[in-house]
């Protein structure tokens, strides 16, 4: 992407600075359009999947219903590798604002549940950890915190969407 836009830039230097600037805000806003509706479309998929499929009991979090963000992040790496195998597309840094989006236009759910999370401490962490009384070696159970995040159905986005884009235009007939 980052090729074609500094390609298409440089064919139009002769331009005039206005139509630069206006190539570059329509192609940015293409590229959120597109961050946005490959974000939801992952969630929305994966979580009919997963209720047809059915849980998977090896994951923690499988009893809650969602995707955490680097869940999500990795469907989208893994979307994109396979889409775009001769680029390296790297989305990752975008998802968190994309998400953030998403839920302010009301298409996803987010929800905060806690888990506990068994972590195994190394030998070597001893020294504060013994001052701690902590013993090396043994795991611990620390209670983690993570955010799911669900996409409403497509009637659902569909109908908060036209909302939106009605209140964009309150007088309009």
């Amino acid at each position: 992407y980052q090729l074609f836009v500094s390609q298409t830039l440089k064919d139009k230097t002769l331009a005039s600075g206005f139509d630069v600037l206006r190539f570059l805000l329509d192609e940015s806003a293409e590229q959120k359009t597109k961050e946005l509706l490959m974000v939801y479309f992952l969630i929305l998929s994966s979580s009919s999947h997963s209720q047809r499929a059915g849980q998977n009991e090896s994951n923690p979090l499988s009893a809650q219903s969602g995707l955490t963000r680097d869940e999500i992040e990795g469907l989208c790496e893994e979307f994109c590798s396979r889409r775009f195998p001769d680029e390296q597309p790297s989305i990752s840094k975008h998802v968190g604002e994309t998400l953030e989006e998403l839920e302010e236009l009301g298409i996803i759910n987010a929800a905060a549940t806690s888990i506990a999370v068994e972590e195994s401490r190394p030998s070597e962490q001893a020294s504060d950890e013994e001052d701690a009384g902590l013993q090396k070696g043994k795991d611990e159970v620390n209670p983690a915190t993570s955010i799911l995040y669900t996409a409403v159905e497509t009637n659902v986005a569909n109908m908060k969407l036209k909302e939106q884009w009605e209140s964009l235009f309150p007088n309009a007939g």
